[in-house]
């Protein structure tokens, strides 16, 4: 949240109220964990609240105000210890033991553990800190927060105590978290206790900031979710139609991960929808063509507002929608309809949604930007201020057949990813590819593809190479060279080390431990491609969409010489070499409606064109040796097979 934190610093009370908003989680949870009782950690925070506003404008690097936040916290938390200790000397009787009260099986571990094991774990897994960020803010050494994980594990991972019942001595329990579950256990939202909730309302009353006033508070509620030990996701569950309900929502939260189902009514045929936007931020406009046709958008940064209305009967398109690395949640009110304020974290950047929903009149709206300073109150007037209406036109659900279709290609979607490819669809470098199910397809287009060279350069000429023909983006030109090339090169040319860590089985893994540096190299790919003949069975032999660029993917060999996928791997950074896609193009093909942007997408070519071109991807240099150019024959890559094209082979 770095906007808030230079607004913040700027003297903008508000957006440091609504920055504490966003951490009240973690402010809690460090506090608890240090301090187990709820009043002493209101205490706490209510002064770390007070300390950070009055020297935030002291912090030099904005990037880190998150640790310097709980490092506070931490230092108001031993100040309390510290007093208590005293009082419990000169007065060991005022030790109530029901001071503590027991919400959950997870606060009774908790509460079983000391308390410096308790904030290791707190901040490693709750918060995500790495080990060595643990020992700056506790200042101890990284061994000793490696040994404090390690033994705060084993305690949960199996804890037996005894009880008397009578004359007997019972065992009572025995606890099996693994690391998984104490990560979820831990990642999981907690109701905030009202006296917290209280000091903290007194901390923003004292810096000037009203709760009637605060960012946070008109007509609108948190989320909260109760601390358990069943590591299972907090479900609401789908229950009946309300009169003339179109479909009900059901929510899933788990840690940080956020996800939407919507099941329908189909006794009752929607009505399509209108959206206008009436309010437009300053620096911003309404495009009304171009690739950013419909958007809010600011040609300068990039950057803008996409509003995405779903009619419930095509809300199947975001059927399952999934937010990882939430950063905050809020439930309100915005326009009579429940509305959810999501902010998160992808790919490095900080994304915002607001979801609308109207279930009674079938539809929901998607207002996402990926621009920091409109998140907050910009996005939320946007919302606020959008013209919907209810047109007369019903459209109709998917038909039986329709959904069949598109369950079967998600599940061959789902399911390519863990089959071998055959050894048969493999071609050498300088060797002409055709479908190799042409002969089989009636809609099929004799398309045959060459790759005729293949360089793998540590720099690249930019005479050779010229800079107007790289584009980062799929159909969009917001290149420049500038400002999306350069930032990845040295002054060599070579490309620079960038972070990468290996992606999990939810797609996401960015713990920061498991990050590593790593080169990269350009792949110099020289192509051709031939229309040797239009459509089979069709009269149609002009006007032929060919798509010129194949994706680069990554493959192992198995002992029977066929391919596997290749662990995966993502990246924190925007570098273009995870995309899959080349980052340069050489083609004359150009947009009808912007003839400034070229494209290698569904390009249209005459019957019996050969055309040349060069593209230029960009692989880890560790993994050239797994890099396969893969060709999507006819756009049907998943019934009938890809034909892929090792990069470092030749025939």
């Amino acid at each position: 949240m770095k906007y808030l934190v230079k607004r913040a610093q700027r003297g903008d009370k508000e957006a440091f109220v609504e920055l504490m908003e966003l951490y009240k989680q973690d402010l809690y949870k460090v506090a608890k964990s240090y301090l187990r009782c709820d009043e002493d950690a209101a205490d706490a925070i209510q002064d770390a609240i007070l300390s950070c506003y009055e020297h935030l404008k002291g912090l030099r690097e904005i990037g880190y105000f998150k640790t310097w936040m709980i490092r506070i916290l931490i230092n108001k938390c031993k100040d309390i210890l510290d007093k208590k200790e005293s009082l419990l000397e000169a007065f060991p009787e005022q030790e109530d033991p029901h001071h503590y009260e027991q919400e959950s099986e997870f606060e009774e571990l908790m509460d079983m553990l000391d308390e410096k094991y308790r904030i290791v774990l707190t901040l490693h897994y709750a918060e995500g800190f790495t080990t060595k960020e643990i020992a700056q803010i506790l200042d101890i050494s990284e061994n000793t927060v490696k040994t404090r994980l390690v033994r705060g594990r084993k305690k949960f991972a199996e804890e037996i105590y005894c009880e008397r019942e009578g004359d007997a001595i019972v065992k009572k329990r025995s606890f099996g978290y693994d690391e998984k579950a104490i990560r979820e256990v831990l990642e999981e939202k907690v109701e905030i206790p009202n006296s917290v909730e209280q000091k903290m309302q007194q901390a923003y009353r004292e810096i000037g900031v009203e709760k009637t006033n605060g960012i946070q508070y008109r007509k609108r509620r948190r989320w909260t979710a109760v601390a358990a030990v069943a590591i299972l996701a907090m479900t609401a569950s789908v229950g009946v139609y309300a009169v003339n309900h179109y479909y009900t929502k059901k929510v899933t939260e788990n840690g940080r991960k956020l996800s939407y189902e919507f099941q329908m009514n189909y006794d009752a045929t929607p009505y399509d929808i209108e959206v206008a936007a009436n309010y437009i931020p300053k620096g911003y406009e309404l495009k009304t063509e171009g690739p950013y046709e419909g958007k809010i958008h600011n040609d300068e940064t990039g950057k803008g507002i996409t509003v995405m209305p779903f009619n419930a009967a095509n809300l199947d398109d975001m059927k399952t929608r999934d937010f990882s690395n939430v950063l905050n949640v809020e439930k309100m009110e915005i326009q009579n309809m429940e509305a959810h304020v999501i902010t998160y974290e992808k790919m490095g950047e900080t994304l915002q949604d607001i979801l609308l929903f109207n279930e009674a009149d079938g539809y929901c709206v998607d207002i996402w930007s990926n621009a920091e300073k409109l998140m907050g109150e910009e996005l939320k007037k946007v919302a606020e201020n959008l013209q919907i209406k209810k047109l007369d036109t019903q459209i109709a659900y998917k038909t039986a057949q329709e959904k069949m279709r598109e369950e079967k290609w998600k599940h061959a979607e789902e399911t390519s990813r863990s089959k071998s490819i055959s050894k048969e669809l493999i071609r050498n470098i300088g060797i002409e590819m055709t479908d190799p199910n042409f002969g089989n397809l009636s809609y099929a287009e004799d398309i045959r593809y060459t790759v005729e060279d293949v360089q793998i350069l540590d720099a690249i000429s930019f005479e050779e190479f010229p800079k107007e023909n790289f584009d980062t983006t799929t159909i969009e030109q917001i290149d420049t060279f500038e400002e999306e090339v350069k930032p990845w090169l040295n002054e060599d040319g070579t490309l620079k080390q960038h972070a990468r860590y290996l992606t999990g089985e939810d797609g996401v893994n960015d713990s920061k431990e498991n990050r590593e540096m790593i080169g990269a190299k350009f792949v110099v790919v020289r192509m051709k491609a031939n229309v040797a003949g239009g459509a089979k069975d069709s009269m149609e032999e002009t006007d032929i969409s060919v798509t010129l660029a194949p994706d680069m993917e990554f493959y192992e060999t198995d002992e029977n010489g066929d391919l596997t996928h290749a662990k995966e791997y993502s990246t924190p950074d925007k570098f273009a070499g995870y995309a899959g896609y080349p980052v340069y193009f050489e083609t004359s093909f150009e947009l009808e409606y912007d003839p400034k942007i070229k494209s290698v997408w569904n390009c249209k070519l005459d019957k019996g064109d050969v055309v040349e071109y060069t593209l230029i991807y960009i692989v880890d240099e560790d993994r050239l040796e797994n890099a396969y150019l893969q060709f999507y024959m006819n756009g049907n890559f998943m019934e009938h097979g890809c034909t892929y094209v090792k990069v470092t082979e030749k025939s």
